[in-house]
């Protein structure tokens, strides 16, 4: 009997641990897809002047503005991916608070949020690797794309 329990405990853990090895391997390729996506998705950059960079900040008025890049689509409007951090409004729990957001200057200078802020964080993230841009979030909970 103890062998036969040594037997499946030493085969259980090689089963584990193989998986493992394939989850990242299959992340791995995931993650290297992706970046290939972004490279060939890029869209020329563009510096943003200093009233655009206050309609960013706007987004999230009491959170800091920590990335941010800017770049010309075809139509002629400049596309941003802006990521602010700030503290939780409640206190009690001290807990911060990453926003990620996505959007366009219109001719008349105002900012347009896209709408993939109305479906997730993850269409909001895809939204700026189609333009080219990897903010730097992590957005937990299923497949990385």
């Amino acid at each position: 009997m103890f062998r036969f329990a040594l037997a499946l405990f030493v085969g259980l853990f090689f089963s584990e641990s193989a998986s493992a090895q394939l989850l990242k391997e299959l992340h791995a390729a995931a993650q290297a897809k992706i970046k290939e996506h972004i490279e060939a998705s890029k869209i020329p950059a563009v510096s943003l002047t200093d009233k655009q960079i206050a309609k960013l900040k706007a987004i999230a008025p009491e959170d800091q503005l920590v990335w941010y890049r800017a770049g010309r689509q075809s139509d002629g409007k400049t596309f941003v991916c802006v990521v602010t951090h700030g503290k939780n409004r409640l206190p009690i729990f001290g807990e911060t608070h990453t926003g990620l957001f996505a959007g366009t200057f219109e001719s008349d200078g105002s900012l347009q949020q896209t709408l993939a802020y109305l479906q997730s964080l993850k269409a909001v993230r895809r939204d700026c690797w189609n333009r080219g841009f990897d903010p730097p979030v992590t957005i937990t909970g299923g497949p990385p794309f």
